[in-house]
């Protein structure tokens, strides 16, 4: 069970891995962008939507949550308009982030970026509050391989170590017990 459960998670990683490379490759042509939206009509209209959006070579996610009091700047038409929307997919070209950190520092040069703004108007009429994080896809793709890479390397260690006569498991030296390793209790197989 154990085994299965750790090959079902390699699989996952490496299916993760593979599509973050598809969408960098893809993210120097196009930008997708997934909107999907949640609106309350009755008063105070509130309109709450998370964004995600491919950039070139990263991603942008993005929650925005508004407010209006009735009748200002926002009607309940418009408002209702957006039901039929409250799950959008778009693809246009290329965005490009600059990002907020200074290009000194290693989170500007890595790619990464965050927002928080929190805005006012009026007598509390409207309120828009974004929170907003672009990361670069290589961190996915790091992320996504490391499971996959490790596995990978310790079953070459593993057939290393039968070939030269040692347990597969923990490298003790098997030529005077060939059939059962005194150490661990592995019987001296290739795993």
């Amino acid at each position: 069970m154990r085994r299965n459960l750790l090959n079902f998670a390699t699989l996952l990683s490496l299916l993760l891995c593979a599509a973050a490379c598809v969408v960098w490759v893809l993210s120097r042509f196009v930008s997708d962008r997934i909107d999907w939206a949640s609106v309350r009509v009755t008063p105070p209209i509130a309109i709450r939507s998370l964004s995600l959006r491919t950039t070139t070579g990263g991603v942008l996610a993005r929650w925005d949550r508004r407010t209006y009091d009735q009748g200002v700047l926002f009607d309940a038409e418009t408002a209702s308009s957006w039901r039929d929307r409250s799950l959008y997919w778009d693809r246009s070209e290329p965005v490009r982030l600059s990002g907020l950190y200074p290009a000194d520092s290693w989170a500007g040069r890595a790619g990464f970026r965050a927002e928080h703004s929190r805005t006012y108007f009026g007598a509390a009429a409207f309120t828009d509050e974004t929170f907003s994080l672009a990361f670069p896809l290589w961190v996915v793709v790091v992320a996504g391989a490391a499971l996959p890479a490790a596995r990978v390397m310790r079953r070459r260690a593993a057939r290393r170590r039968a070939r030269a006569g040692q347990c597969p498991g923990c490298g003790y030296d098997l030529r005077a017990t060939p059939e059962r390793c005194p150490e661990c209790g592995a019987l001296p197989r290739l795993l």
